[in-house]
Formats: structure tokens, C-alpha cells, sequence
């Protein structure tokens, strides 16, 4: 294994493969826009979630007074609440398989092209470069080039 080289010596090559990534996830902007949208309301949910707890605290537990009177049926408050909680993690759980959706599609399409583009490129080369690169298999049954 070769010397390890440091960032500035790495720099130029990796900002060419973030310039080849850049340009090939560019054509996803909207659903790349729409997946992070979607991650941003999953964590608002995720803050979200115990919110609901404060009002059953303030006005069924402990009857605070100065709180406000939101609804006067302690019944009806606690099916508001239990329904606040469970639409909170529906649009959570929503939120999430979006946004998990979302990027493995972007992913699974660029690296499809990116497959496509070193394909296509290979079969472009030359017999002779094939015949003096050939794959050599180790004692595993691994390939190795």
C-alpha cells in the first residue's frame, strides 16, 4: 500500500469527482429540493412530537389556571390530544419514508448512470487494450485487475 497523501495533495481529485457527481445528481434538483424538504419536516415532527404532552401537564394534570382555558371538557381536550400524537407521527413516519424514498432513487438513478457512462466507455477501448489488461483471479476466486 502507497504513502498516504494529504488533503492538499488529494484535493484536485477529489473536487473533480464531486464536479462529476455535482453535474450528474443536477438533473435531480427538484427531487433532490423535495427529499431534504421532506427530512427538515421529519425532524420539525421529531420536536413536534412531545408538544402535545405539555397540554394534557397544564390543563388536565395539573389545572392551570393562568394557561388558558383552551376547552373546558377535559374529555374532549385529552381526544384533541391523542389525536395531535397520532397525526404528529403519521406526518413523521410520512415525512421520513419520503425523504428515505427520495434519496435512494437519486442514488440508485446516478449510480446507474455513472454504470452506463464507465460501460459505455470500456467498450470503446481497443481490443489491444483488453488483451494486455487482463483480469487476473486470486487464489479465492476473486477478480483482481
Amino acid at each position: 500500500m502507497g504513502k498516504s497523501k494529504s488533503i492538499r495533495e488529494s484535493a484536485p481529485g477529489l473536487w473533480r469527482i464531486f464536479r462529476f457527481f455535482f453535474a450528474k445528481m443536477s438533473a435531480y434538483r427538484l427531487m433532490l429540493a423535495g427529499s431534504f424538504f421532506a427530512m427538515l419536516c421529519e425532524i420539525a415532527f421529531v420536536i413536534a412530537a412531545p408538544w402535545p404532552l405539555k397540554f394534557v401537564i397544564d390543563h388536565i394534570i395539573i389545572q392551570d389556571a393562568s394557561a388558558g382555558d383552551v376547552v373546558s371538557d377535559p374529555g374532549l381536550l385529552l381526544i384533541l390530544i391523542a389525536s395531535a400524537v397520532v397525526a404528529i407521527a403519521g406526518l413523521k413516519a410520512l415525512a421520513g419514508y419520503l425523504h428515505t424514498i427520495g434519496f435512494a432513487v437519486i442514488g440508485s438513478r446516478v449510480l446507474t448512470e455513472v454504470r452506463q457512462d464507465l460501460y459505455q466507455h470500456l467498450q470503446t477501448l481497443s481490443l489491444t487494450f483488453h488483451a494486455k489488461n487482463k483480469v487476473v483471479t486470486s487464489s479465492h476466486g476473486s477478480s483482481a485487475i
